[in-house]
């Protein structure tokens, strides 16, 4: 079955569903290119396009996947490596425009991660429960973060998101309690709901556009009821724009405790 959540499900029935197995698991794509139970490393040929959805689904000995310097792979499937719970670090080719949904959700192991310079797109759930994963480098020019994209990401200590990027879904970086810094985009775009929720030792948030940005659902950063996240957190905005944040719903809340 496909992992389809509602917005309306509590954030922490968001965070807390497990990789299940799927129908469309697709180990046959494994197989052809050599790939056995038990092997700890996979070569993908360099010629291959595309990796199918399901292709290493819950592979737990895979370590490491291989794509040589020439690889031809632009596109890789949904939930490819989810709960390869062993894979520590992996580096995407360079034409792969796009993370798609679930593709390392439950990498619990992964460490390292490079981002190709042309991605545009990080889907829902990409990689959620990333738990070693102590720092991404989002590629300028990335314009989307989906769903719980890297909701409790415990080790992920900062986050500096491109300018680029024009929508930031739901709950994209909450429970991510290692996170003690994150600079948002330089635009006025709006936000998703309570995209840093969760985040207990985030104290600086940098929000460089004039205008402060809505929020989906007249949502907030944090939830409203934890207060100390907004005593605890800074908020850096533009000085000129410090009345509009004053006065802004979800910004104002900055600046009353």
């Amino acid at each position: 079955m496909r992992f389809l959540l509602l917005l309306l499900i509590p954030l922490t029935l968001l965070c807390s569903a497990s990789v299940e197995p799927s129908p469309l698991q697709n180990h046959s794509f494994a197989s052809s290119i050599g790939y056995k139970a038990g092997d700890t490393v996979v070569t993908i040929p360099a010629d291959i396009r595309h990796i199918p959805p399901f292709a290493f689904f819950d592979c737990k000995s895979l370590r490491h996947v291989v794509f040589p310097r020439n690889s031809k792979c632009t596109s890789i499937g949904e939930y490819a490596f989810a709960g390869c719970e062993n894979l520590s670090e992996i580096s995407i080719p360079t034409g792969v425009t796009e993370i798609r949904e679930g593709t390392f959700r439950e990498c619990s192991s992964l460490r390292r991660i490079n981002l190709p310079k042309k991605l545009k797109d990080i889907k829902s759930f990409a990689f959620i429960y990333c738990e070693l994963l102590d720092s991404v480098a989002l590629p300028q020019g990335l314009t989307h973060i989906g769903l719980n994209a890297f909701c409790r990401d415990l080790s992920l200590s900062e986050i500096y998101i491109p300018d680029s990027v024009i929508e930031i879904e739901s709950y994209a970086f909450a429970d991510c309690m290692s996170l003690t810094s994150a600079r948002l985009p330089n635009n006025s775009r709006m936000l998703g709901e309570l995209i840093f929720n969760g985040c207990s030792s985030m104290t600086l948030l940098s929000q460089p556009s004039q205008t402060p940005p809505a929020f989906d659902c007249d949502s907030f950063i944090f939830s409203p009821a934890d207060t100390t996240a907004y005593k605890r957190c800074r908020l850096i905005v533009p000085p000129t724009a410090i009345p509009y944040y004053q006065s802004a719903q979800g910004w104002s809340l900055f600046f009353d405790n």
